[in-house]
């Protein structure tokens, strides 16, 4: 059920984003109780998309009295890269954004908080000038878990070239289908839309999964290969090889402690 965010919530979030973010060779056939890999996914970071920096939160924080401490961390699976501070007077910065094909993709996340605490938790997308795009009720995980939200719905399909924001915020002060009297903890991170080289779509086209997920990997289109490989574990939640690469895949961007966890069924 979508609901409508009060435009103060809407603004300071998109405040705290514009004005700064918070510091920090074919493989032989297996038997077929196992997936045939091909090669050890290998994501290469792309240039940074011009203009601003993206900016962004790749972890949650707990604020005091509301939410628990809790380890890991909500976490945006995005990559992120930390800018040293430029002089004594500044401090260090996080940039957190990915690429995507897709009109309408699928954004992952670890959830440290579970359905049985009844905290609200919601999904807000903005544009480049801070209006809202899309904005959905989330149904938190029954265990600590990476779990996704997909744009499946969203009226509008993403503009290719075109930046957005989105925000994972859980109101830990407040009930699930209450109303919003207290500030989140949240995750947020930059999304754009890009179009592939016309050579790299056509060998995308015709490959098999795992080939998919290595031409979207090393050629910086992290939610395609991401929401791939995703898939891939919730359809075979028991495949070793599956489960490496996956764990190789979030290590190669700093998210060890989330690697292992589990991840929620396909809805």
């Amino acid at each position: 059920m979508t609901r409508t965010t009060s435009p103060s919530l809407v603004t300071a979030l998109v405040i705290i984003s514009l004005f700064g973010s918070a510091s920090v060779s074919e493989a032989k056939p297996k038997p077929a109780t196992q997936s045939t890999r091909i090669a050890k996914v290998r994501y290469v970071p792309p240039s940074p998309p011009p203009g601003p920096a993206p900016g962004g939160r790749h972890r949650g924080g707990a604020r005091r009295d509301l939410c628990p401490e809790v380890n890991p961390k909500l976490s945006a699976l995005v990559p992120y890269k930390e800018e040293p501070a430029k002089d004594a007077n500044s401090r260090s910065t996080i940039n957190v954004w990915g690429f995507t094909t897709q009109e309408r993709p699928t954004l992952w996340f670890y959830s440290p908080y579970t359905a049985s605490a009844s905290f609200r938790a919601e999904f807000l997308l903005v544009d480049d000038t801070g209006n809202s795009v899309y904005q959905t009720e989330v149904t938190l995980p029954n265990q600590p878990t990476v779990t996704s939200v997909s744009l499946a719905s969203m009226p509008k399909p993403l503009e290719v070239g075109k930046r957005y924001r989105w925000f994972l915020n859980v109101y830990c002060g407040v009930k699930k289908n209450a109303v919003v009297t207290s500030p989140p903890t949240y995750i947020e991170a930059m999304l754009q839309r890009v179009e592939l080289d016309p050579d790299i779509a056509r060998k995308i086209a015709g490959a098999p999964i795992q080939q998919k997920i290595n031409l979207y990997a090393e050629n910086g289109i992290w939610h395609d290969a991401l929401t791939l490989l995703g898939e891939q574990r919730q359809k075979a939640p028991q495949d070793k090889a599956i489960q490496a690469e996956w764990q190789s895949l979030l290590e190669q961007i700093g998210f060890d402690d989330v690697a292992t966890m589990p991840i929620a069924p396909s809805q």
